[in-house]
C-alpha cells in the first residue's frame, strides 16, 4: 500500500493533469443552473450552457476561456442554424486579451433593467483573465416567448490602474482589429443574404438622390467576406427559414469608421461574425463594468415580411413603447426659420394657449433659451427672469407638458435642476459626439440616472441630424424616441422641407424600425420657400397626417396658422388622438410604392393581438390616377370591414391571394385615413 504522503502526491498530480486537459478548471462541468421566469429557461448540462424563450433556442459550449455558441435554434419552425464549426474559443475577443479565463460564477434571475426594458431572465457569466487584469461578464436577455436573444459582454478591470491620457487603441480610426461580441455557427455560402443600414446627417440628405435607407441583397452569398456599413444582417435558406443578427449600436451607413469601434459583419466557413466592441481594454481603468455594444440573435420563418415583422417585435421588446410617456403630439419652437424668437418667453406662452386650443400634448423649447452647459440659473436669463416659474403655471393651466433642449455635454446637476424645477417631461439631446465609448456611456449615464431620478416620468427626444456619431437608429430608445430630421421653411436651404422627401424617408424607415419611436416633422406649409419646395401645395392636413404612424412633430409656430387651418388641424388631431393608443398597439408597414412626388404610398398599421389595423394612404400631386390597387400586407383571403374614420364610411372587402384592395382618392394631393377589423369568423 502506499503511503498516505505517496497518496497526496499521486493526487496532486491527478488533479494537476485534470486541470491541464479540462483547460485550467478542477471540474469538467459547468455550475448546476436550472432557472425560468415564465417560457424564459436557461440550464447547464456538462460543458454546455442553454437559453430559450420557447421560441428561439440558443446552445453554447464552455471551452475553459469562455463560451462558444454551437447551434441557434427555430422551436417554432424546427430549424436548427449550425452548419459551421467555430475556430474560436469564445463568442468574444479582445486583441489584447490573450491569457487564460477562469469561470467565477454563472447565475440567473428575472428583472426589467430597472424599468428600462421588458420584463425577462437575465443569465450573467462572470469570468476572469487574471494574466490581463480584466473581468468579464457574460450577460444574456432572455425574454419570455421572444423569437430572438439579445446578449452583451461587460468589461472591467479586477485591480483598478492608472488612466493615461492617450492609448494607442483609444482613437476613433483604429478599425485594424476592432474585437467580436458576438458569432453564430452558419454558413452564408449561396444562401439569400440582405444587409440593411440607415444614414444619419439627416441635414444633408433632403434631395431625391439621398435616401435615408440603404440596403443590398444577395442571392447568393460568397463563401467569406465583410460588410462595414450595415447595422442589420439577416440570412435565410430555401425552405424559408431565417436569422438576423443586429448591432445595437450607434453606426450608420455613412459613420462605419467614426465614433465608438462599432466594427463590422464578417463570414467565413466558420461562421458569422459581429466585430466591434466599443470599449478597447486600455480605455477601461476601473473596477466596474463598462459595457460593450450589445448583439440581437432572431430566428423567424417566411418571406421577407416575416423577417420584418421578427425584427420589429423584438426590437420593441428591448425598447418597449410606454403609452403615458411615449404617446404625444409635440409642437417644437425651433421650426419657424426665427428660432431664437421662438424661444422666448412671449412666444412660448402663445404656443401653450395654441396648443392646448389645437390638442397638441407637448410644447418643447428648443434652442435660443440659453446654452445647456451654462450654469443652471444663468441658463434660462434674462428670457425667463423669474425661471420657469411662468411658463410652468401657463402649461399645467392648459394641461399641455413641456420640453426642453439641452447640449448633450449639459452636466447631470443641471438636467436634474430644470427637471426638478421646470417640470418638463421631455428632454431632446443635441450636439451629441461619442467619438469614444466613454463618452457615449458618459451621455447616456446621465440620462439613465435622470429618468430614474424622474420616476420613469421623464423621455428624451435624440437629435440625429447630423454625421458626427450620434444615437444611431438601434441603440438608446429605451430612453426615449428618435428626432428624425429639421425641415423648415425658408432657410438653409437644405433642410427646406418638401413633403413627399418627408414621406419617404417615414416610409423607407418604416420597413425596418418601428417607426411611433421617430418624431416625424410637419409644418406650415404656407410658410415654405416656394422656390426651393412645393409644399404651398400641400396642405397642412395632408402634411400631419404624414406623420401620425410616427409620433408627430409640428415643427412650426402653430398661434400663426390661418383658423381655417386652425379648424381642420383640430378635428384632424382629436381623430387621430381617439386612436392613437390602438395605433402605438400595431406594427408599422410601408405599402404602395417609394414615394417620388407621383406616386401611391402610404402605411398600414396591424394589431396581431386584436386583428385590427389602421391604414394611411397618400396620392401625390404628380400622380393622375384616381384609383389604385395596393397590396396590404397579413390580410390576403381574409374578409376585412374598413370604416374611413373622417366619413365614418364603412364597407366590406373580400381580399384576394394577391393582397390587393382598390382604394379611391379623388384629388391630388390626398389621403386617406382608415381603420380595419380582419372578420372574426375567419
Amino acid at each position: 500500500m502506499p503511503t498516505s504522503g505517496a497518496n497526496k502526491a499521486l493526487f496532486r498530480l491527478v488533479i494537476t493533469l485534470t486541470t491541464l486537459v479540462l483547460g485550467g478548471r478542477l471540474w469538467a462541468a459547468l455550475p448546476q443552473l436550472n432557472a425560468a421566469y415564465k417560457s424564459a429557461h436557461a440550464w447547464t448540462t456538462g460543458d454546455n450552457l442553454t437559453v430559450s424563450t420557447g421560441r428561439i433556442e440558443r446552445q453554447w459550449h464552455w471551452t475553459g476561456r469562455g463560451f462558444v455558441t454551437t447551434s441557434v435554434s427555430n422551436l417554432h419552425g424546427k430549424f436548427q442554424w449550425n452548419d459551421a464549426k467555430p475556430d474560436a474559443d469564445a463568442d468574444w475577443s479582445f486583441p489584447s486579451l490573450t491569457g487564460s479565463g477562469k469561470l467565477i460564477s454563472i447565475h440567473a434571475q428575472s428583472g426589467n433593467d430597472h424599468g428600462f426594458t421588458s420584463k425577462h431572465l437575465t443569465v450573467a457569466a462572470v469570468i476572469d483573465y487574471p494574466q490581463n487584469n480584466i473581468g468579464l461578464r457574460y450577460v444574456i436577455w432572455v425574454f419570455p416567448h421572444a423569437s430572438g436573444l439579445r446578449t452583451q459582454v461587460q468589461v472591467r478591470r479586477l485591480r483598478a490602474i492608472a488612466a493615461k491620457a492617450a492609448h494607442v487603441d483609444d482613437v476613433h480610426d483604429n478599425y485594424a482589429s476592432p474585437g467580436v461580441v458576438d458569432r453564430v455557427p452558419i454558413n452564408l455560402a449561396g444562401r439569400m443574404v440582405r444587409w440593411i443600414g440607415y444614414y444619419a446627417d439627416t441635414q444633408h440628405r433632403n434631395m431625391r438622390g439621398t435616401p435615408i435607407l440603404r440596403e443590398q441583397r444577395y442571392a447568393a452569398a460568397r463563401a467569406r467576406g465583410k460588410v462595414t456599413w450595415a447595422s442589420v444582417v439577416a440570412v435565410h435558406n430555401h425552405r424559408g427559414d431565417g436569422l438576423i443578427m443586429v448591432k445595437e449600436s450607434d453606426k450608420c451607413v455613412n459613420t462605419p469608421h467614426l465614433g465608438p469601434n462599432t466594427g463590422w459583419f464578417q463570414w467565413n466557413q466558420h461562421g458569422l461574425v459581429n466585430t466591434g466592441t466599443g470599449w478597447f481594454l486600455n480605455s477601461v481603468h476601473d473596477q466596474a463594468y463598462h459595457h460593450c455594444w450589445a448583439s440581437w440573435v432572431i430566428t423567424y420563418q417566411g418571406n421577407r415580411l416575416a423577417m420584418q415583422l421578427a425584427l420589429k417585435r423584438f426590437d420593441r421588446i428591448c425598447f418597449p413603447i410606454h403609452p403615458r410617456q411615449d404617446e404625444y403630439i409635440m409642437a417644437n419652437t425651433w421650426g419657424a426659420s426665427y428660432a431664437a424668437r421662438g424661444a422666448s418667453l412671449r412666444n412660448v406662452l402663445a404656443e401653450i394657449k395654441s396648443q392646448a386650443n389645437l390638442g397638441i400634448d407637448v410644447q418643447e423649447i428648443d434652442a435660443g433659451w440659453g446654452r445647456g452647459h451654462n450654469p443652471r440659473r444663468l441658463s434660462w436669463w434674462p428670457r425667463y427672469s423669474d425661471g420657469w416659474k411662468t411658463i410652468s403655471a401657463a402649461a399645467a393651466k392648459a394641461k399641455v407638458r413641456l420640453g426642453l433642449w439641452f447640449e448633450a455635454k449639459c452636466p447631470y446637476k443641471n438636467l436634474a435642476w430644470n427637471y426638478d424645477h421646470g417640470g418638463f417631461r421631455y428632454f431632446k439631446i443635441d450636439f451629441c459626439d461619442f467619438p469614444r465609448m466613454r463618452d457615449a456611456a458618459k451621455v447616456t449615464g446621465h440620462i439613465r440616472r435622470l429618468i430614474l431620478h424622474s420616476h420613469h416620468r421623464l423621455r428624451v427626444n435624440w437629435d440625429v441630424t447630423e454625421r458626427l456619431p450620434r444615437i444611431g437608429y438601434y441603440y438608446g430608445r429605451q430612453y426615449g424616441n428618435v428626432y428624425l430630421e429639421n425641415r423648415q421653411t425658408q432657410q438653409p436651404r437644405n433642410v427646406i422641407y418638401v413633403p413627399y422627401l418627408v414621406l419617404r424617408d417615414t416610409w423607407q424607415l418604416a420597413k425596418y424600425d418601428n417607426i411611433n419611436e421617430f418624431q416625424i416633422t410637419t409644418t406650415d406649409t404656407r410658410l415654405v420657400n416656394r422656390k426651393l419646395s412645393d409644399a404651398w401645395q400641400y396642405s397642412n392636413s395632408y402634411c400631419f397626417m404624414q406623420t401620425i404612424m410616427g409620433s408627430p412633430m409640428i415643427f412650426t409656430q402653430t398661434h400663426l396658422f390661418s383658423q381655417a387651418t386652425r379648424q381642420r388641424l383640430r378635428r384632424l388631431i382629436a381623430i387621430y388622438k381617439a386612436n392613437r393608443s390602438a395605433m402605438f398597439a400595431g406594427y408599422v408597414f410601408p405599402i404602395g410604392n417609394l414615394p417620388n412626388n407621383a406616386t401611391w404610398s402610404g402605411f398600414q398599421n396591424q394589431d396581431f393581438r386584436t386583428h385590427r389595423g389602421f391604414i394611411t394612404l397618400f396620392r401625390q400631386i404628380g400622380n393622375h390616377h384616381v384609383n389604385q390597387n395596393i397590396a396590404l400586407d397579413f390580410v390576403a383571403g381574409k374578409t376585412l370591414t374598413i370604416t374611413n374614420l373622417l366619413t365614418h364610411g364603412i364597407r366590406i372587402v373580400h381580399v384576394p391571394a394577391s393582397g390587393m384592395v382598390n382604394f379611391s382618392i379623388p384629388n391630388a394631393p390626398g389621403f386617406l385615413y382608415l381603420s380595419y377589423r380582419i372578420n372574426s369568423s375567419q
